[in-house]
């Protein structure tokens, strides 16, 4: 859809425009609608472009203009471990190798338990960044991010206006808020794609807050 979304404006606006799309963080969010199951319909995407263009249009039109603004940025690399495997975990794990013919998924999920035990905590490398256009910060965190902590970073930030990017500089996997780290959470299952601490996303939004502010 942001392919549609860009056809759609360099129709209105002319080949030479060139718009930027940013996912805002969306780990925990969706486009389509299941429920209602829209996104099944035929060239749906094509559907969605055209309506967000219509809102870049709509919007474009009444935004006020800026000159002289300030652009700065700030960017900070660390670590954050990852989480291991706990008893229960690792014995649900050891059933699952013993069923003759356990399903793809739990065989996916109880060989990663055992791959985390055995490889112990690791520190896995993360980049943020803060970039600051006059008024507006763009927060940009590595991995797929629950989007509370884009409300978070709303409330807090020293700016006026705030947006987030979502799988800023590389991915670390799902970042979920803590009250989500239960069983029957896909995003919080222990495995590659979900492997970090609770604390990862609290981390990561006061290290931005705090590169924010020596920007602003």
């Amino acid at each position: 859809y942001p392919g549609a979304m860009k056809e759609t404006l360099k129709k209105v606006f002319g080949p030479s425009f060139i718009p930027v799309y940013i996912n805002g963080f969306c780990g925990n969010i969706n486009h389509l609608d299941f429920e209602k199951g829209f996104h099944q319909a035929p060239e749906h995407y094509k559907r969605m472009g055209r309506m967000l263009a219509a809102e870049v249009i709509r919007t474009r039109e009444t935004a006020p203009l800026c000159d002289n603004v300030k652009i700065d940025g700030a960017h900070e690399y660390f670590t954050i471990p990852t989480r291991e495997p706990d008893e229960e975990l690792l014995k649900w794990a050891a059933k699952v190798r013993q069923m003759e013919t356990p399903s793809v998924v739990d065989r996916f999920y109880a060989e990663q338990a055992f791959l985390f035990q055995k490889e112990g905590v690791k520190q896995i490398p993360v980049v943020i960044q803060t970039l600051r256009i006059g008024d507006l910060a763009l927060y940009g965190m590595p991995g797929e991010i629950y989007v509370e902590f884009a409300h978070y970073l709303k409330k807090h930030s020293p700016s006026k206006f705030v947006m987030s990017a979502n799988l800023a500089n590389g991915c670390v996997g799902y970042i979920p808020i803590k009250e989500l780290f239960k069983p029957g959470i896909y995003e919080a299952r222990l495995c590659v794609t979900s492997q970090l601490i609770p604390d990862a996303g609290y981390i990561m939004q006061d290290r931005l807050l705090e590169l924010a502010k020596k920007i602003w």
